[in-house]
């Protein structure tokens, strides 16, 4: 494969571990515990006393080893009723969107938990995929095969069973779709029309004159009429700032940990964190200031439906974020 841009090092990330699927994966410390506490008194003391008193010991070269395989089986359940037996992602993207041309850059990270993994993973040509190790240490990166015949396929379990992976990818793609505003009229207001097939939850627009602009909930092929957002109105912006917290939060906290037991110093983020185009892009706007730095004739857009990501297979795809920049 071609070499990576800076913003990914397959050869891993310090905050691999701060980007998992939230829900799965995780070890059940508890339940293992109470199970092998139940299952050690079960085979143990209680199946000698029971056969005991029934004169029957000779039975326990019977009794242990059909308990050893039911205690197997209720582990073997428990991992496939709590995580499934399907593949889950989460994803962080940004779009760049170029409407004059009809084009788009997509830059997504996507992390996967497969219940059972795929035999293999397919891209279209037009898509460059960099696997992400979740160590430095060249012999944990993974190794495999891919054809490039028609398509990209990746052989080898580039996605493994009930193990963490991780995939960077960035498509240049046609987009005709776009987001058209009006000029102000006399009540300073302005016109937006979603010309795209996903629905803006959230939106924020620089107009020519510079004067910034707030829309939220615009379906695909729908419009609204908005008001203008003052730099003294800046609390209206407490949603999207909500919205981008609670998506870092908890991948923050598991990559400051992470870099702690390596020796980090804490409060300081990883290289990836700091200069990726992909989290550069988006930690632009965790700041209210952000959206007021947008230049004339420029939006901001946070997206609820997948964005035509491609992640290689089907997956059941869970709290990610999406953001589209643009130009009018």
């Amino acid at each position: 494969m071609a070499r990576p841009s800076r913003d990914v090092d397959p050869k891993g990330q310090d905050d691999f571990l701060g980007f998992t699927v939230p829900g799965v994966g995780s070890v059940p410390v508890v339940a293992f515990l109470l199970l092998i506490t139940v299952f050690s008194v079960v085979i143990g003391p209680v199946n000698f006393i029971l056969l005991k008193r029934r004169g029957q010991l000779y039975l326990m070269v019977v009794t242990v080893p059909v308990i050893a395989v039911v205690t197997s089986v209720v582990m073997v359940s428990y991992a496939l009723v709590s995580d499934g037996i399907g593949i889950q992602s989460l994803t962080r993207s940004v779009t760049f969107l170029d409407q004059r041309n009809e084009t788009a850059v997509t830059m997504a990270r996507v992390a996967f938990f497969a219940g059972m993994g795929p035999s293999a993973l397919e891209f279209p040509r037009d898509t460059a995929v960099y696997p992400v190790s979740p160590s430095r240490d060249r012999r944990t990166v993974r190794t495999g095969s891919v054809d490039w015949t028609d398509r990209q396929v990746f052989f080898n379990d580039w996605v493994k069973t009930r193990t963490r992976s991780q995939l960077y990818t960035v498509r240049r793609h046609q987009l005709r779709g776009r987001i058209g505003i009006s000029a102000a009229d006399d009540q300073g207001r302005v016109s937006v029309d979603n010309g795209l097939e996903w629905r803006l939850r959230f939106l924020v627009v620089a107009d020519t004159n510079g004067n910034h602009y707030l829309a939220q909930n615009i379906p695909a092929g729908g419009s609204a009429t908005v008001e203008k957002l003052a730099t003294s109105d800046s609390r209206r912006l407490t949603p999207i700032l909500n919205l981008l917290s609670e998506h870092y939060s908890v991948a923050q906290e598991m990559a400051m940990a992470s870099q702690e037991s390596r020796g980090t110093r804490p409060g300081e983020l990883p290289v990836f964190f700091e200069t990726g185009i992909l989290e550069v892009s988006l930690g632009a706007f965790r700041d209210a200031s952000g959206f007021y730095r947008l230049p004339p004739g420029s939006y901001v857009a946070i997206v609820d439906e997948d964005p035509g990501i491609e992640r290689g297979c089907g997956t059941e795809d869970k709290e990610s974020l999406h953001l589209l920049l643009g130009r009018y």
